[in-house]
């Protein structure tokens, strides 16, 4: 479950460029539902997916994730309860690696915090050395 409570983000807050995105914005999505957001260009959906991920920052409110709040946690923190794949297929990725190895990635972080599986990945310069052990 993801439970957004009074989410408010502002960019360049206090100078003349102030541009309030977000404004009180409450969502509840119950576990094993599916959510569309559908807006125009600037209506706020890399926003709020950003707010949720820990991406972009917020002036006010909380973000919950299965009852645990997540607020103040760091993006790296928040990797073990959500993630989210970006519109550029290129952002977030190892643009060397093909889509079944960048997925063996993200299989392998996960595993690797319950601690059964590690991975060598030179992430850095996304070599193609991603091997399981």
């Amino acid at each position: 479950m993801i439970r957004l409570e009074d989410i408010q983000v502002t960019f360049n807050p206090g100078t003349i460029l102030e541009n309030r995105a977000l404004k009180g914005v409450n969502l509840e999505v119950p576990e094993h539902q599916f959510l569309t957001v559908i807006g125009s260009n600037g209506a706020g959906k890399s926003t709020l997916l950003g707010a949720v991920t820990g991406e972009t920052p917020m002036v006010g409110g909380r973000v919950l994730i299965d009852d645990m709040d997540v607020t103040r946690q760091t993006v790296d923190q928040r990797a073990n309860q959500c993630a989210r794949v970006f519109q550029d297929p290129l952002a977030g990725t190892c643009g060397d690696l093909s889509i079944e190895e960048n997925m063996a990635l993200a299989t392998c972080v996960v595993k690797s915090v319950a601690g059964a599986c590690r991975c060598r990945v030179n992430v850095a310069s996304c070599s193609k050395s991603v091997s399981a052990f």
